[in-house]
């Protein structure tokens, strides 16, 4: 890619810096898909956790013990 710009330190340090904002850009996309798939399992592991009460209220599971 530094082929395509003259190599002056100006755009070297241009260079430098679109590819800094592109990964730090990558990052923080990676970071909200991680957050969201976080969130995602939770939310399963939560309607899991309701439909076992549902049941136990209703009486179709005996509680141990």
């Amino acid at each position: 890619a530094a082929k395509k710009y003259h190599l002056t330190r100006l755009g070297l340090i241009r260079l430098a810096l679109v590819e800094w904002l592109h990964q730090k850009a990558a990052l923080e996309f990676g970071e909200k898909e991680r957050k969201k798939e976080a969130i995602e399992e939770r939310i399963k592991g939560l309607r899991k956790i309701q439909k076992l009460q549902d049941k136990l209220s209703q009486g179709k599971i005996k509680k141990k013990g």
